[in-house]
C-alpha cells in the first residue's frame, strides 16, 4: 500500500485524531488529578481546547509540549476566571437551594426559586462559553471573558441549549453504564471537548482572527 495514499486517507486521519484526543485526555486527567481538580482544572482545560482547536485545523505541534506550554502560561489568568466562576456558582446555587427549602411557604419564594432557576440555567450556559471566549479572545481579562460568555450564550442561545443536552447526556450515560466511566480517564472527557466545540465552531469563527489560536507565541 502507498504510505502517502494511506497518510492522506480518511481512516488514517480519524485514527490519528483519536490518538491525539487519547494523549490529550491522559494529560488533562492526569493534570487536573495532581491539582486536586481545583488548582488545574481551568489551566488545563483551556491547554486541551486551543490543542483540540489546532488539530481540527491539521496543524502540526508537538502534543506534550504544547499542552504544558500553554498550562503554564495561561495559568494565573484561568485560575482568576475560574474562581470567579466558582464564587459565582456558590452564591447562585445557595441562592436557589434557599428559595427551593421555603418555596411553600409564600408565593414570593415561589416565584424567587424560578427566578433563581433561570439565573441558573443562564449561568451554566455561561460556564460553557467561557473557555471557547478565553481562547478566542486571549486578550480579555477575567470579567470580560466572563461577561462575554455571558452574551455569547444568549446570543447563541440554540447552540448554547445543544451544548447543555450533550452536557447532560454525556454525564447520564456515564452514570449509568460503568464501562463507559472506565474510559473516562482515557478519552471521553477530551472527546466531549471536541464534540461540545464543534457545536459552536463556526459561530465562534466568525467572530474571532483565525489567527489568535496560532500555537507559536506558546512555543517561542
Amino acid at each position: 500500500m502507498n504510505f502517502e495514499k494511506y497518510a492522506n486517507s480518511k481512516y488514517y486521519t480519524l485514527f490519528d485524531t483519536l490518538f491525539k484526543l487519547i494523549v490529550i485526555n491522559l494529560l488533562l486527567f492526569i493534570t487536573c488529578s495532581f491539582g486536586l481538580i481545583i488548582f488545574t482544572f481551568m489551566p488545563a482545560l483551556i491547554a486541551s481546547l486551543i490543542i483540540i482547536i489546532n488539530i481540527i485545523r491539521k496543524k502540526e505541534f508537538p502534543l506534550f509540549l504544547t499542552f504544558w506550554k500553554v498550562f503554564k502560561k495561561e495559568y494565573i489568568k484561568a485560575q482568576k476566571t475560574f474562581i470567579i466562576l466558582v464564587c459565582t456558582g456558590i452564591i447562585i446555587f445557595l441562592s436557589l437551594y434557599y428559595y427551593y427549602s421555603n418555596m411553600s411557604l409564600s408565593t414570593y419564594y415561589l416565584i424567587a426559586f424560578y427566578f433563581m432557576l433561570l439565573i441558573t440555567i443562564i449561568f451554566i450556559m455561561t460556564c460553557l462559553h467561557v473557555v471557547p471566549v478565553y481562547v478566542h479572545f486571549p486578550n480579555l481579562k477575567p470579567l470580560k471573558i466572563i461577561k462575554n460568555a455571558l452574551i455569547i450564550s444568549i446570543g447563541f442561545l440554540f447552540q448554547s441549549i445543544i451544548l447543555i443536552l450533550v452536557n447532560v447526556i454525556f454525564f447520564i450515560l456515564v452514570y449509568f453504564f460503568d464501562f463507559l466511566m472506565a474510559l473516562v480517564p482515557f478519552v471521553l472527557l477530551s472527546a466531549l471537548i471536541y464534540l461540545s466545540y464543534m457545536i459552536i465552531a463556526n459561530k465562534y469563527n466568525r467572530l474571532s482572527d483565525i489567527e489568535v489560536l496560532n500555537l507559536d507565541k506558546y512555543l517561542e
